[in-house]
């Protein structure tokens, strides 16, 4: 660039070296202010903000701010990186890691629901879904459609759970609030087709059409709250989990228990329990509800940031988006969400076909609730639990452990990057198959005595011990999972899921005329195949985690 040997700041002449310190001076005020600025326009922004002006930058032979900002922006790596040690640099874009303590809190905080409904239908009942003391028939019917329900809603769940985190990220309280809508009517036309189904079965297989009512309120009730809960999940609301939960499940047990007077039929007082404490749970959905769509000015650019550039309000109104294209960029999720359900419970269903017992108080069923395969098989799920807390505990933070590792390295040295996500994984499988080992040998401790009581045993015992072998090889594919979903993998992820719950049903249909304990055999082909198709795949991404992890970005 060839320079004026006059400025043209009111014709006064200008020294080079003058006009070089002046734009040192410059760079060293603007990244004193705000470091780290990656474009031309922050440049000018922060400059005119330290008082610059036209008339400073002619007056050193510069055409104006525009040129100023040039020359700024070309010296404030500089003093981003030159004139700062490491452990001095600025922590701007520093994003914070929460510690290995609250996390594990947080991971308790939010199985609060699952740990209190083991504690309390242990009381009423033998496995995870029987509740003591109510007929045959009401329990199949109830159960019926409590599956139902979590097998419609699991879906929704995994797909708007990922829209509304990403809208609610951005500070788009316009989006959240659609998408929640729209999740609202999505489940609604699933149960609306649920029901129809359901009714259509009850009419063709002449089940007492008092039972299809329970299967439909089981259905109902089960998918209205697992979505009206999808704020408080997807927020990390761990405080009012605890909360509503303590405060619902004593609700159900009080109810059922000092209500015998008012409502001496155990399933009209079980449904008047239910209704209790879904009221106290729904009110803590509605109110986390609207609070998630109050999002403060100060949460999108942090407290410490300058007043100047705080934003000075929020769009409440924004261009909606079309459905069509979240949904396909959800549909691996949800379809990972549905066939995972179908994976884990599939076979508790085909036990229902395969038990011998089909006479219910004088009405013949099409299928019934097997208590036997039940007691083992949910027993046996135990030891996927501490999978669920381990998985939050290492990898929860992950995507802010990458970013802030990424702010000091250069692009050639991915490597590191590379060496990062790889060791967390063989930490992450390490320490999911030691808990899942232990969760599976103190359940196995406490099953023989179970199945006594229960009256199950020894029929019961196989299926306990093929389940947990299947249950340890679900826990590996589980936590190869968490790091194909962050390496870009959904696709094929949604595709072995798939595979799995297919084949449940077709080795537990082949089986079923055997006998429903050889059911659990298929569960386990099921198991031991995802397991070993989540490896291989994962190990193919494991060769270049860095490029597909960054890619998600770009």
């Amino acid at each position: 660039m060839s320079w004026s040997p006059t400025g043209t700041g009111g014709g006064e002449p200008w020294d080079a070296h003058a006009r070089e310190a002046f734009i040192e001076k410059a760079a060293r005020s603007m990244t004193e202010l705000q470091a780290n600025v990656n474009n031309l326009a922050d440049v000018l922004v922060f400059l005119e903000v330290l008082g610059y002006n036209d008339g400073d930058a002619k007056s050193v032979g510069l055409s104006g701010m525009y040129e100023l900002s040039q020359h700024v922006f070309d010296r404030v790596d500089y003093y981003d990186e030159g004139t700062q040690t490491p452990s001095a640099r600025p922590t701007d874009h520093v994003v914070p890691v929460a510690s290995a303590r609250r996390r594990l809190i947080e991971s308790l905080s939010l199985a609060t629901p699952w740990l209190g409904a083991l504690a309390l239908l242990y009381v009423f009942g033998v496995s995870l879904w029987m509740a003591w003391g109510l007929p045959l028939g009401a329990v199949t019917a109830l159960m019926v459609g409590v599956f139902l329900g979590l097998l419609i809603s699991e879906g929704p769940l995994q797909a708007f759970t990922r829209i509304f985190m990403f809208y609610h990220s951005q500070g788009n309280v316009s989006e959240c609030a659609r998408a929640l809508r729209r999740s609202y009517v999505a489940l609604g036309g699933l149960l609306c087709g649920s029901l129809v189904v359901l009714l259509a079965s009850t009419f063709l297989l002449r089940v007492p059409w008092e039972l299809a009512g329970l299967a439909a309120v089981g259905t109902v009730t089960i998918s209205i709250h697992r979505i009206g809960y999808l704020p408080i999940y997807a927020l990390k609301k761990t405080t009012q989990v605890v909360v509503s939960y303590a405060a619902a499940l004593p609700t159900l047990l009080v109810v059922f228990e000092f209500t015998p007077g008012a409502f001496p039929d155990p399933v009209l007082r079980y449904l008047v329990s239910l209704a209790s404490a879904l009221g106290v749970l729904s009110v803590f959905a509605w109110y986390n509800t609207k609070q998630s769509l109050v999002i403060q000015k100060t949460r999108l650019v942090g407290r410490d940031a300058p007043s100047f550039f705080k934003p000075m309000f929020i769009n409440t109104h924004t261009i909606s988006s079309k459905f069509g294209v979240q949904f396909w960029e959800t549909l691996p999720y949800y379809l990972s969400g549905t066939f995972f359900f179908m994976l884990v419970f599939s076979d508790r269903v085909l036990s229902w076909l395969g038990n011998p017992v089909k006479d219910v108080g004088g009405v013949v069923l099409p299928l019934v609730f097997n208590s036997a395969y039940h007691s083992a098989a949910d027993l046996a799920l135990v030891v996927l639990f501490p999978v669920a807390i381990v998985q939050y505990v290492m990898l929860s933070t992950i995507h802010e452990e990458l970013h802030n590792l990424s702010l000091d390295l250069s692009v050639d040295r991915t490597a590191e990057v590379d060496k990062f996500i790889r060791m967390r994984h063989v930490k992450s499988l390490a320490v999911t198959i030691t808990a899942s080992v232990a969760a599976a040998i103190m359940a196995a401790v406490y099953a023989h005595s179970f199945f006594q009581r229960m009256g199950t045993s020894p029929l019961s015992n196989q299926i306990f011990y093929i389940a947990v072998m299947g249950d340890l090889l679900l826990a590996v594919f589980v936590a190869n999972s968490s790091f194909i979903v962050m390496l870009n993998g959904a696709k094929l992820l949604a595709a072995i899921t798939m595979f799995g719950a297919l084949l449940v049903c077709s080795v537990g249909i082949l089986v079923l005329p055997m006998g429903f304990q050889f059911i659990v055999y298929g569960y386990l082909a099921a198991c031991v195949s995802v397991a070993l198709l989540s490896t291989l795949y994962l190990r193919s991404l494991l060769e270049r985690p860095s490029s597909l992890f960054f890619a998600r970005f770009t």
